[in-house]
């Protein structure tokens, strides 16, 4: 096949190319022709990364005239001929398979694997949009180094804490239409395009961008819009390449659609039953007296103007809220109780839902680390969320809540602080490393996804990330990179095509309020709400004993 390549590269034109694969006699199946198939896979993969365009099309061409019925499978499974991988350059993969179309009476390959290569052409006809999409991305971050990580993570915070139900009737040009999974996709594109533009480091969290959220200023807007739509792109070539689904170009628009119609059905079919048992539980769940929220605890506790002091104005370096913690056991026994709150019971309804079984919130879903800790910590930061939203609305001038809003939302902690408070919660240090590694997001680890892994690492610090409010971090392999399709296909594609039908989460959340912890019968009813003024009246007890001193801020250099 070697010698197949190097006839190709002296061709001087396409009919010399031809020419040489008419007069080219494929080798019979054997061990040593996949083990050259596979070598010259690779080595195509990096002539496309490299952008040589005719060291690309005469590799592809040789293996695909070799056998494309073996070939095929393996380029798709492997993603290589996804234009993202290569900046976006969809004429050089166009060129490929233009060739191969052209060539077809040659190639040993059934319909249905033809059908794909297809499909990957008409991507490529819209991949100088995604290309531009990249570039104004790109260009909006270029000039907002150490500004714009921390501001991006503070227009997901509040999207995701004042709850909307998408519109997918709006125009795709509106930011509106998407689901809060889209948009923490799109901050996790965000993030990882930043990393490879600057540093992640300590002080990119500190400030945020002032003119880009001036009321007027639409920067941040534009921001989530061309990544939303960037990461349309690529669930499109994941979608195609993870499953049977083919695209095909209708004039301008590129139609993404199932190969076969009892695969749409299924998809649909999948919705009403998850809806259905949704219901199913709700109805089960109904008549027992319910859990509180975290919300409304933290209204009990600003009635009782507890909470109100949890929070102070600060002025220097930079003015913003800060909390104040106490460090009392009363207080973190809240975090570390078994009993849910009522978010946390329709949270464990989904999971019981999508788990086609009945989940038990002590199920490790790491080694030593169980589903009810993971909502403990969801819990911890939900309620100092919580706390300074509150505290926010209670402010009655508008520009100065805007500000704050943005100057004090996202956390930023040290390591061992981190550490320091996790271990109030769990008493256990092997536990506790174990749940911080699960959640860290590190920059340079390739896939970055915030809603798996919430805790952005700086360095000594970690900005606590916006979720929300779904515990994908249950899925311990969800998180895989997309890359590689045989990771992610069993988690991260049907997501995608979840999406690509329209169904969301959000339809259930407004469906269901399951009213009680009586979760399959199998769990005793919570007690929170009987000790919800017990509690609130213990932390403002202990509020002498709240954590004093300068936050990180104020350290010195």
């Amino acid at each position: 096949m070697r010698s197949l390549v190097a006839a190709l590269l002296n061709a001087r034109n396409h009919a010399g190319m031809i020419a040489v694969l008419e007069a080219y006699q494929p080798p019979a199946p054997s061990i040593a022709r996949d083990q050259e198939i596979k070598s010259l896979i690779e080595e195509l993969t990096g002539h496309l990364g490299a952008a040589r365009r005719e060291e690309s099309l005469a590799t592809a061409i040789a293996i695909l005239r070799a056998d494309a019925e073996y070939v095929i499978p393996r380029l798709r499974r492997s993603g290589i001929l996804r234009s993202s991988k290569y900046e976006f350059n969809g004429s050089l993969i166009a060129g490929i398979i233009k060739m191969a179309l052209k060539v077809r009476h040659l190639l040993t390959a059934r319909d249905d694997r033809i059908d794909y290569l297809r499909s990957v052409l008409a991507l490529t006809k819209v991949a100088p949009n995604a290309l531009s999409l990249h570039k104004e991305i790109n260009g909006i971050l270029r000039t907002r180094e150490n500004i714009a990580l921390k501001t991006i993570l503070v227009v997901l915070n509040s999207r995701f804490y004042h709850h909307w139900i998408p519109d997918p009737t709006l125009s795709s040009l509106n930011l509106e239409r998407y689901s809060s999974e889209d948009l923490s996709d799109a901050g996790s594109l965000i993030i990882a395009m930043y990393s490879k533009l600057f540093p992640i480091h300590d002080e990119c969290c500190n400030f945020i961008d002032i003119e880009g959220i001036l009321p007027e200023a639409t920067v941040y807007e534009r921001l989530l819009l061309a990544a939303v739509r960037l990461t349309k792109f690529t669930d499109a070539e994941k979608l195609i390449d993870g499953l049977p689904f083919e695209a095909e170009l209708e004039g301008e628009t590129v139609r993404i659609f199932s190969s076969d119609p009892d695969i749409e059905r299924s998809i649909r079919l999948g919705y009403i039953q998850s809806q259905n048992q949704a219901w199913i539980r709700a109805r089960h769940l109904n008549g027992s007296d319910p859990p509180p929220s975290v919300r409304e605890f933290i209204e009990k506790g600003f009635e009782e103007q507890v909470f109100d002091s949890l929070i102070e104005l600060v002025a220097t370096p930079v003015k913003r809220l800060r909390l104040m913690l106490p460090s009392a056991p009363q207080v973190f026994e809240l975090f570390s109780r078994d009993d849910m709150f009522r978010d946390e019971v329709e949270n464990l309804l989904h999971l019981d839902v999508d788990s086609f079984v009945r989940l038990d919130p002590y199920e490790q879903v790491t080694e030593g680390v169980t589903a009810i800790d993971i909502f403990k910590l969801q819990r911890y930061f939900n309620f100092i969320s919580c706390v300074y939203q509150k505290k926010l609305e209670g402010i009655p001038d508008e520009a100065e809540r805007y500000y704050l809003t943005f100057a004090s939302t996202v956390l930023i902690v040290t390591h061992d602080s981190l550490f320091e408070q996790m271990q109030l919660i769990f008493a256990d240090a092997e536990k506790t490393r174990a749940i911080i590694d699960l959640l860290t997001m590190k920059a340079g680890a390739g896939h970055l996804d915030l809603q798996y892994a919430p805790l952005l690492d700086l360095g000594s610090h970690y900005a606590i990330a916006p979720h929300n409010g779904q515990p994908h971090c249950l899925d311990a392999e969800a998180g895989l990179d997309p890359v590689d399709l045989q990771a992610e296909h069993a988690h991260q594609v049907p997501r995608i095509a979840r999406g690509a039908r329209g169904s969301g989460r959000e339809v259930l959340v407004g469906a269901i309020d399951p009213l009680g912890r009586e979760q399959n019968g199998a769990q005793p009813q919570p007690a929170l709400l009987e000790y919800q003024h017990e509690i609130v009246d213990q932390i403002g007890d202990h509020l002498r004993d709240r954590l004093r001193g300068g936050d990180r801020l104020e350290q010195p250099p």
